[in-house]
C-alpha cells in the first residue's frame, strides 16, 4: 500500500502523453517487401496484450499492433518494474515507413494501472478514482501534493518510457533495412 501511494506522488509529471510520429527511409525496398517484413517482425518481436496484430491491411499497407514493453527503475531503494502498453500504427510505402506510436496504459508490475488521461487529471478526486479502480479503499484518505523529489523521479521514469517507445521503432527500422 505504501508503494502504491508513494508512486501516486509521481503521476503529475508523467502526465505528458508519450506520442511519437515519424518517417523512416528504407532504400531499395518495395512496399510489398516492407509490409511482409514488418508483419513478420511484429509477430516475432513484440509482446502483445490483445492480438498478435490488431489490424493488418495489405491493400492499404497498414499494420496496427497493441504491444507491451517493460522498464526497470529504482523507486527510492526499491527495484520497480513497469509495463508500458502501446499502440503502433505502421504505414508502408515504397522505400519508407511512417509510424505513429503512443502509450495507452502503464502498470507497475504487481501494482496499479492507469491511463494517460487519468494522469492528466491529477486532483484529489482523480486520485481517489484511480485508487478505487485498482481496488484500494479511499474513504478518509488524504491526497498530498507531489514533492520536488517525486517530480524529479517522475521525469526520470518518463524518460525511460520515451526511450522504450523509441527503441520499438528503432528495432523495427533495423530489421526492415536488412
Amino acid at each position: 500500500m505504501k508503494k502504491l501511494i508513494f508512486f501516486l506522488f509521481y503521476l503529475p509529471s508523467m502526465a505528458m502523453a508519450q506520442h511519437h510520429t515519424g518517417v523512416v527511409d528504407i532504400p531499395n525496398k518495395t512496399s510489398d517487401q516492407l509490409y511482409a517484413a514488418a508483419k513478420e517482425w511484429f509477430v516475432d518481436n513484440v509482446k502483445t496484450y490483445n492480438d498478435t496484430i490488431q489490424t493488418a491491411d495489405q491493400s492499404g499497407r497498414k499494420i496496427v499492433v497493441n504491444g507491451k514493453r517493460q522498464i526497470e527503475y529504482l523507486c527510492d531503494t526499491v527495484k520497480t518494474q513497469m509495463d508500458i502498453y502501446f499502440n503502433l500504427l505502421v504505414e508502408v510505402e515504397e522505400n519508407q515507413i511512417k509510424y505513429n506510436i503512443y502509450s495507452t496504459k502503464l502498470q507497475v508490475v504487481k501494482g496499479f494501472w492507469y491511463k494517460w488521461e487519468q494522469a492528466n487529471n491529477y486532483t484529489a478526486k482523480g486520485s481517489r478514482e484511480l485508487l478505487k479502480q485498482n481496488g484500494v479503499k479511499t474513504k478518509g484518505m488524504i491526497v498530498l501534493k507531489p514533492c520536488k523529489k517525486c517530480i524529479e523521479h517522475s521525469k526520470m521514469v518518463n524518460g525511460k518510457i520515451e526511450a522504450q517507445l523509441h527503441q520499438v521503432v528503432d528495432d523495427l527500422s533495423v530489421a526492415l533495412k536488412k
